[in-house]
């Protein structure tokens, strides 16, 4: 009896310290002059979507898009546009008109979307660089929102510019 409890704790333990080793590991990821903390569970994938860089994990997306300030100016949009007239842009270019937070020192819209018959939340976070203004875009399966919001945030806030 006493061996079985003792081994009862050794497997225990194993277990605490083999799940301790299989957490995700942060990873800074690099687009042009923008980084983004990810972790070492997101893969950088080629696409044809358009995108500037897009990364995946096996429950989250992240699609990002530079914007430029020269590629913009067709639009009136230059270095001295805000963001606040940036998204606005963007959301009157998609045919929207979601709530923007400012919240974390992030600004940014959250909504939800079928394709292909699989609902999908997402986060499009907007900022200002030096050249560009960039769209952070990351989503996940609708029912998986509320287990990775925080996550989203945490990614959103941890995107700056070199």
């Amino acid at each position: 009896m006493k061996k079985k409890v003792l081994m009862l704790i050794v497997l225990v333990g194993m277990c605490f310290s083999l799940s301790g080793c299989l957490d995700a590991k942060k990873e800074e990821f690099a687009v042009d002059d923008l980084r983004i903390t990810l972790t070492d569970e997101f893969k950088e994938t080629d696409q044809d979507e358009g995108f500037t860089a897009y990364f995946e994990s096996d429950d989250t997306g992240v699609a990002i898009v530079k914007e430029t300030y020269s590629a913009l100016e067709v639009l009136d949009l230059n270095s001295d546009t805000t963001i606040e007239e940036y998204i606005a842009v963007v959301q009157s270019a998609g045919g929207t008109d979601y709530e923007v937070h400012n919240e974390n020192n992030i600004n940014y819209f959250t909504y939800e979307s079928e394709i292909d018959g699989i609902n999908y939340y997402y986060m499009t976070a907007f900022y200002k660089g030096s050249d560009a203004f960039w769209i952070v875009n990351l989503f996940c399966e609708a029912n998986d929102k509320e287990a990775l919001q925080s996550k989203f945030v945490d990614y959103a806030q941890s995107v700056s510019f070199v």
